[in-house]
């Protein structure tokens, strides 16, 4: 039996640090993007496909070689204000992008700077990614010292 998402978010919810990773080997992309609109459907959240969004705005496009971990925070709290739960997917077209310090700047961020006791980053995120190896060693925890570095398996099926 996996994690039910429900209890899981709200358990989530308790936490100071509310980021959280989701992610499923390539031949898997789909099912992860599924789960990722049902998470923010389940929850009365929002699902925010962020290839798509670079696809609908050339600016974006134009720049995505200087888009970097500070422009996607700037991009994360203008789609999360007033939301419980912004799912992002699609996300790892730009990490593939940066260098091992950006890649770093970006977990860091997801590990202890997207603090929900500051107003405006009170939504938890929740990033639907591929699996790679870097994914597999990481080590971002809750307070209670559990993952939120998650296989797609980990999870109960949410319909």
């Amino acid at each position: 039996m996996g994690i039910d998402f429900r209890d899981y978010f709200g358990r989530l919810g308790e936490e100071k640090y509310r980021a959280i990773i989701v992610h499923a080997p390539p031949p898997m992309d789909e099912t992860v993007s599924d789960f990722g609109e049902k998470m923010a459907r389940h929850v009365g959240g929002t699902y925010h496909d962020l290839l798509q969004h670079f696809k609908t705005h050339p600016d974006l496009a134009e720049r995505i070689d200087r888009f970097g971990v500070e422009e996607l925070r700037q991009l994360l709290l203008e789609q999360s204000r007033n939301r419980r739960l912004l799912v992002i997917d699609h996300v790892d077209f730009l990490i593939d992008t940066w260098r091992k310090a950006e890649r770093q700047a970006f977990y860091r961020l997801i590990r202890v700077q997207w603090n929900s006791f500051v107003p405006e980053m009170s939504a938890t995120l929740a990033f639907c990614m591929q699996t790679s190896p870097e994914l597999r060693d990481l080590t971002i925890a809750d307070s209670h010292g559990s993952t939120r570095v998650h296989p797609l398996s980990d999870f109960d099926e949410l319909r």
